[in-house]
């Protein structure tokens, strides 16, 4: 009977352990703390961590010539395997942003640039990416300057340092500018209604990608070049220009420029109307596949020097220049790619591209690592693990078993505070092993505190310990 017992208290003990973890608590968090506690077994340990660590968009990297192995750099993964941060304020993005450390920097919302068209100077070795939808930067945007690598900016707004002059010479406010960096990739982000450009890359920049962002209402939305050298490797796929005059982009000496699956846009009778769309200038050599072009005129323009090569493109409603011609290049002579048909191009693109909720979203175990602790079940489920570590032997059950049969409802938790047993008030339920004499049983704490309770309570009193008494007479009388 003694050993029947024991069982069943180990089957409850196990059930209540596992509920007592908060419900708020995610699962992940669950399993960290179980591992913790030798729950799940020692097995679970580094499956929990690796689960809680890094989200996905962290660890993403880039495709097409950013993903490129040159110039000392594998690829472009931006900060991770740095520190997670995340920042509200001008003064923590431009600390790190600037650091000399690789940071995952999540900004987790609105932050106006201070003097407006400040651009803050980022260094190698960073992810800069909005949290959901709600990063955003106003009046300003990013500088990487010559020699800066593997950079990802990533599911942000960057908007309005607009100055009032529709083709600003004065103020060089750009969402993004690049002089001389090398694999950065430029992902889901939506930039508007910037002073001069929404993109510049210029001064040799290259191993750059730019997927899947919207660029709108600009005058010039993306220009490439400032070199006289033919250098540059460039992947533009998946974006969205929509109500921008020029820069389209507008590409002068990049040795590769692979355009693919883009939707260009200009919309009748606005205030905005596009000069040209994808234009390949000086000794450009361009690729250009499955895009889609609607309502622009002059749609693909190249320059005498330039080699322009079109596959797959449609054109709805567009008039003037459509230029193709020379020697271009193989695409997947560097990387690896998949083609979307030209048709599905304006639905996807407007659907998928800028940020997304699921881009930047830190969870609580990754933010917090001690929550687990903080949030840890009642203190009088350690005992079991102090009984499986052999501290303990098994406790038994008799005060269980007394009240189902009787009907005895357990004590309110007013009552068991005058035992002075309750987790909160600083003692440890779990008794220490002692010897005892042989053939004692070892009762709990839990069944002596609750029996002297009954004796205290003024709505048992002594009949009901009597009578409690008696059905154990008649119980032991009967075997």
């Amino acid at each position: 009977m003694e050993s029947t017992q024991h069982k069943a208290r180990h089957r409850r003990r196990r059930l209540g352990l596992m509920i007592g973890l908060p419900v708020a608590l995610t699962t992940a968090v669950g399993v960290t703390y179980g591992a913790a506690f030798g729950a799940f077994g020692d097995d679970a340990q580094p499956k929990a961590a690796a689960a809680t660590t890094t989200p996905a968009w962290a660890g993403a990297s880039a495709d097409g010539f950013a993903s490129v192995n040159a110039l000392g750099q594998n690829g472009t993964y931006g900060g991770r395997g740095g520190a997670i941060v995340t920042v509200r304020s001008l003064a923590d993005l431009e600390k790190y942003a600037t650091a000399t450390k690789p940071y995952v920097i999540v900004v987790a919302g609105t932050i106006t640039m201070t003097p407006k068209g400040k651009e803050i100077k980022v260094a190698s070795d960073k992810t800069i990416v909005g949290s959901g939808t709600a990063g955003q930067i106003v009046g300003g945007g990013f500088f990487l300057g010559q020699g800066v690598h593997n950079v990802i900016i990533r599911n942000l707004t960057i908007r309005d340092s607009y100055a009032g002059t529709w083709n600003d010479k004065e103020h060089d406010w750009d969402a993004i500018q690049m002089d001389g960096a090398h694999h950065v990739w430029i992902d889901h982000n939506d930039l508007r209604n910037m002073a001069d450009g929404l993109i510049d890359s210029r001064k040799d920049t290259t191993y750059l990608t730019v997927s899947w962002n919207r660029l709108t209402h600009d005058n010039k939305a993306f220009g490439i070049g400032w070199t006289e050298h033919t250098t540059a490797d460039i992947t533009i796929h998946h974006n969205w220009f929509h109500e921008t005059q020029q820069r389209n982009p507008s590409a002068d000496n990049v040795a590769h420029a692979h355009l693919y699956n883009n939707f260009l846009q200009d919309d009748p009778g606005t205030s905005i109307t596009a000069a040209y769309g994808n234009y390949a200038r000086g000794r450009t050599r361009m690729v250009l596949e499955n895009s889609y072009f609607e309502g622009l005129a002059n749609p693909v323009i190249k320059d005498p020097t330039a080699a322009l090569v079109q596959h797959g493109n449609l054109f709805v409603h567009t008039s003037g220049r459509n230029e193709n011609g020379g020697t271009a290049f193989d695409p997947k002579a560097y990387y690896a790619y998949t083609l979307d048909p030209a048709t599905a191009v304006p639905a996807k693109v407007k659907s998928g591209a800028g940020p997304r909720s699921a881009i930047g979203t830190v969870s609580a175990v990754s933010a917090t690592p001690s929550a687990p602790v903080a949030t840890a079940p009642r203190p009088r489920s350690h005992d079991r693990l102090h009984r499986r570590q052999g501290r303990l032997g098994p406790v038994p059950n008799r005060a269980g078993r007394r009240r189902r049969r009787s009907g005895e409802q357990r004590l309110p938790d007013r009552h068991r505070h005058q035992a002075g047993h309750l987790p909160g008030d600083g003692q440890d339920p779990v008794e220490q092993a002692a010897p005892h004499p042989a053939g004692h049983r070892r009762q709990s704490p839990g069944h002596r505190h609750r029996a002297e309770s009954r004796l205290r309570n003024p709505q048992t009193g002594w009949n009901r310990h009597l009578r409690d008494g008696r059905q154990r007479h008649r119980r032991h009388r009967g075997r």
